[in-house]
């Protein structure tokens, strides 16, 4: 099964933990519209990744005693950005309210489940407001880190199974 992005994670905490209905949490940079209403919008992006450790080391397999296998570790730090705007005042009135979701039992439910670690604070939390045609559109920027794991484990070749080098003498 394939491994759910952190950027999704993070997303289905914001979407749950605000109850907000669908369509109004989404993953930036996918041309959804903004909706033409006041109400609360948030995009969820990921700004970049730093690899922090990478490793592998071999073991026997408990099921097969025979079967050596490699298990490869990655370990990864994310930043990732959440805009908050509307139309309204929600997103002024309602951006605090991010920050705690993602300190929330269900957070820690979902860091649980996905090898996940969500900073404790903000790396940035800004005011991004502008005038937009003739209303202010009400947008807060929010970047924090994260850190994960991600773990392969493959079935591997012992060093007693490799074909023979083959020699070839005088090849002239």
């Amino acid at each position: 099964m394939a491994e759910r992005e952190t950027i999704k994670v993070i997303a289905g905490i914001i979407q749950r933990e605000l109850a907000l209905p669908a369509g109004r949490v989404v993953i930036y940079n996918q041309r959804i519209p903004i909706p033409p209403d006041a109400a609360l919008f948030i995009a969820v992006g990921l700004a970049g990744k730093t690899v922090i450790g990478n490793n592998a080391r071999h073991h026997v397999d408990p099921a097969d005693p025979g079967t050596l296998r490699q298990e490869q570790t990655l370990h990864i730090a994310e930043t990732i950005t959440i805009n908050a705007f509307s139309a309204g005042p929600e997103a002024r009135e309602r951006n605090h309210e991010i920050v705690m979701a993602l300190r929330s039992d269900y957070a820690q439910q979902q860091c649980e489940k996905h090898s996940l670690h969500i900073g404790r604070v903000p790396v940035a939390f800004n005011d991004v407001s502008e005038v937009e045609n003739t209303a202010r559109l009400n947008r807060y920027a929010i970047t924090i880190q994260t850190t994960r794991m991600h773990v392969k484990d493959t079935a591997t070749d012992s060093f007693d199974q490799f074909q023979p080098p083959l020699i070839v003498a005088g090849s002239e």
